[in-house]
């Protein structure tokens, strides 16, 4: 009988932790600001001078990872690692749970700083802690794989 009690408030645990994180991610797409939409909407055109031309004027957290992105990635701009790294620690400090996760990307790979696994290790725990599940999943993988 007390297994199945610990099974069941288990399952409510994990249901209400399922149900909380869908809100914050309904929530956060609400509040994305008409810039941002926009920008996505040329970045999926590929339109990404376009996309970056417009959130260049803006800092919220979601444009500033995206803009870290651009950079990152070669959209629109060419690559520069030390760009997204700045844009992605200011996205951080606003609370983008994304841009942590792009951090860790950074370190683990070594695109434009040391290879650093345990501080790649860092930003993904904080990505995860900011409700990120692709942040706790690298966390999970690198924890592993440094830890054999």
């Amino acid at each position: 009988m007390e297994c199945f009690l610990m099974k069941k408030l288990s399952f409510l645990i994990l249901t209400a932790i399922f149900i909380s994180s869908f809100a914050v991610v309904v929530q956060s797409q609400a509040t994305e600001s008409k810039i941002v939409i926009k920008a996505k909407e040329y970045i999926v055109q590929k339109k990404y001078k376009e996309a970056f031309e417009i959130l260049e004027n803006t800092t919220e957290a979601a444009a500033l990872t995206l803009l870290g992105e651009c950079s990152h990635f070669g959209h629109g701009v060419a690559v520069d690692f030390e760009k997204a790294k700045n844009y992605y620690l200011k996205a951080l400090k606003k609370g983008s749970a994304e841009a942590a996760n792009h951090l860790g990307r950074l370190y683990v790979n070594g695109e434009g700083v040391t290879k650093d696994p345990k501080k790649a290790e860092e930003f993904y725990e904080k990505a995860c802690e900011l409700g990120d599940q692709l942040g706790c999943h690298n966390r999970e993988a690198i924890s592993k794989t440094y830890s054999e």
